[in-house]
């Protein structure tokens, strides 16, 4: 028997219970949640945050990752 996660009343499971198994398939609320939030501008601070994280990743050796 396959579990099925309970039911949410804001975020309910049944557009996506039927999308087939397809990897990718969100429902139509959360699919335009997704696209205002990569549309969102980035915060200045996280942008210096995000070039310091980068510039150490690149600094690090590649056997530590």
């Amino acid at each position: 028997m396959e579990a099925k996660p309970p039911q949410d009343e804001q975020h309910p499971t049944s557009d996506h219970e039927h999308a087939g198994g397809r990897w990718g398939t969100l429902p139509a609320k959360l699919h335009q949640d997704a696209g205002k939030a990569a549309d969102a501008e980035t915060p200045e601070r996280w942008k210096k945050l995000i070039e310091r994280y980068r510039t150490r990743l690149a600094e690090e050796p590649k056997k530590n990752r």
